[in-house]
């Protein structure tokens, strides 16, 4: 849908592209270049000033004025409105009917995009709701949405996201900015809303109308919100306050700095930094000091207690103490006080999430392992190992159909890169199954290990997709930069393929939800030293499922992440039992997002 080159650019049809390459005509002749010149120019010039043409024209682009903002902001309500009350079909139609050219009842893509982001920009840097959108929580939709729409809302904070375009579409795929802008705008305004003590469809058209401006106001006396206590706005700083935030902006710098150096951490460095920042706050605001080890574990204790903050938040928010004390234990004068402190977090976190926590353990076992021998694991890997076949298959680039996957002619030959005979048909004949001998497929999402390791290898940016074409992304390059791919790149991608993996039948599938569940348990069991702890019941009815059972844990086997013995139990090499258990943190997000957790665990 965008061309990354030097920024994103919609890709139109014929009659559109003329219209682009005349809007095009005028910028450059505003910097003194037209077809009867060029001969004059040199290359570096002609470079640059297509290149300030271009930021100019996305500036337009992704800047909608009039109508076309009343319906990018009509868009965004209908949505938040949808995925809020859990209509995810209703919220996906949404989306779906917004395409790269406008029309009279439709925006363009980048008129969603850009109005969106302009908008948490606004929000993020208004005083009055600051405090508000601190414990927002990312509505479930894809790994890659997800993902997005948290790198947005760290980019907001700063006031950033707007300007991050080009980096955001380069990073993630065009539809992923897209739906994260709109999960970002939905996590906003459901924070308001329940700030307030409103409705979101209220707090939505107030916020999301082209004439809203900050700051907003739902009743004179607003009810006591998350922090228990009447919004108010911030009395003046005395020295004291101005010495703290000096101390904090000083920790927060070299916490950062650490993260980025770690290999084992919770979440992205910019993502926990984003969250200490923010329980730093909130611990000045109950009295606590969150640079001392009573005062940080004195916080935990009372942020967890809160009946208002959401399990989510007081997950993130505990594991990123714990990875704060860490970082305190190898830079402070009392490693020993930090040490008991993160021990005391880190029981506090088994006590409430004993899953995360068995989880947890595994990729802490995983450490451990020699990081030669987790690479070497990696690169034995299907997911891994079939990259620079796939990339190459691509070469300059493939047509992919409207809904940016592969053409039935190509599904065959992708599919074979992962040692799959399939065969793309129009419908399905209900008197031909499919077999281990040739897999009939409608689409490429019906294909078992291709379809959720496509969605992998766009989520970390090897591949992206336009609106006609699919070719190498952002990170190809770095990923054969060196003589083996990235480790972090690696680990990444086989933890999403896992999670997508799991999650490709959840919704469309009876009772999918109870074979995830089994799928999981035996997982679990084979990464995590103290999973036989969380024993799962079984039912008189699992016997039923377990061919569809092995039939998920036998696509893991065949991406070589573990051995199915006849049993049915599994066994996962050390080396590659944290990158799996990552895969099933992420598996278990989604599926808490989704708000559908029933049964599992």
């Amino acid at each position: 849908m965008f061309s990354n080159s030097t920024g994103p650019r919609a890709q139109a049809d014929p009659a559109n592209l003329a219209q682009h390459l005349a809007d095009l005509d005028q910028l450059l002749a505003a910097e003194g270049i037209s077809p009867d010149n060029l001969d004059d120019i040199d290359p570096d010039t002609l470079t640059e000033a297509l290149v300030r043409a271009t930021e100019q024209y996305n500036l337009q682009l992704f800047t909608p004025v009039g109508r076309h903002r009343d319906l990018a902001l009509a868009v965004l309500r209908r949505f938040t409105e949808a995925v809020l009350r859990g209509d995810l079909d209703r919220a996906k139609t949404v989306l779906d009917a917004v395409q790269p050219e406008p029309t009279d009842q439709q925006p363009a893509v980048s008129h969603v995009i850009g109005a969106g982001l302009g908008l948490l920009d606004t929000w993020h840097t208004d005083p009055a709701l600051q405090d508000i959108l601190w414990n927002r929580s990312v509505p479930g939709w894809s790994v890659p949405a997800g993902v997005a729409a948290i790198s947005i809302l760290g980019r907001a904070r700063e006031g950033q996201a707007y300007d991050s375009l080009a980096d955001l579409i380069s990073r993630f795929t065009s539809l992923a900015v897209l739906e994260g802008t709109a999960l970002a705008v939905s996590a906003c305004l459901d924070a308001v809303a329940q700030f307030y003590g409103t409705d979101v469809q209220r707090v939505a058209t107030a916020m999301l109308s082209d004439h809203a401006t900050p700051p907003y106001r739902f009743e004179t006396k607003p009810a006591r919100g998350r922090r228990g206590r009447p919004n108010r706005q911030p009395k003046p700083r005395n020295h004291r306050q101005l010495d703290q935030a000096h101390t904090d902006r000083l920790a927060l710098h070299d916490f950062e700095v650490w993260l980025h150096e770690q290999e084992l951490i919770v979440g992205h460095p910019i993502v926990e930094s984003e969250w200490m920042e923010t329980l730093i706050r909130l611990a000045r605001t109950r009295r606590f000091d969150p640079h001392t080890p009573p005062g940080l574990l004195g916080f935990i204790h009372d942020f967890v207690q809160r009946p208002d903050v959401m399990a989510e938040a007081i997950w993130q928010g505990v594991s990123t103490a714990v990875d704060y004390a860490s970082f305190q234990i190898q830079t402070s004068d009392c490693p020993e006080q930090w040490r008991d402190a993160s021990i005391d977090m880190m029981n506090l976190m088994e006590d409430m999430f004993p899953v995360t926590e068995a989880l947890a353990a595994a990729i802490h076992e995983a450490s451990t392992t020699d990081p030669d021998q987790r690479r070497a694991a990696y690169a034995t890997t299907l997911v891994v190992r079939k990259v620079a076949d796939m990339l190459a298959w691509i070469g300059k680039g493939r047509p992919i159909t409207t809904t940016g996957v592969l053409r039935r002619a190509d599904i065959a030959e992708a599919a074979e890169l992962v040692g799959i005979s399939a065969a793309g048909v129009s419908r399905l004949d209900p008197a031909r199954s499919n077999d281990d001998q040739l897999f009939h497929a409608v689409t490429m999402h019906e294909v078992p290990l291709l379809a959720p390791w496509w969605r992998a290898l766009l989520a970390v940016g090897l591949i992206e997709t336009t609106s006609t074409r699919v070719r190498r992304g952002p990170t190809a390059d770095a990923w054969f930069a060196g003589d083996h791919p990235p480790y972090d790149m690696a680990e990444t991608l086989i933890q999403v393929f896992v999670a997508e993996a799991m999650m490709q039948d959840y919704l469309s599938v009876p009772m999918e939800n109870r074979v995830l569940t089994l799928v999981t348990d035996r997982l679990m069991r084979a990464v995590s030293p103290i999973a036989d702890d969380l024993a799962l019941e079984e039912s008189p009815y699992d016997q039923g499922l377990e061919p569809r059972v092995r039939r998920r844990l036998g696509l893991f086997e065949q991406a070589g992440l573990l051995t199915l013995r006849d049993d049915g139990t599994v066994t996962v090499v050390p080396a590659l039992q944290g990158a799996v258990a990552g895969g099933l943190l992420f598996t278990f997000k989604a599926m808490e997002h989704i708000g559908a957790t029933t049964g599992a665990y």
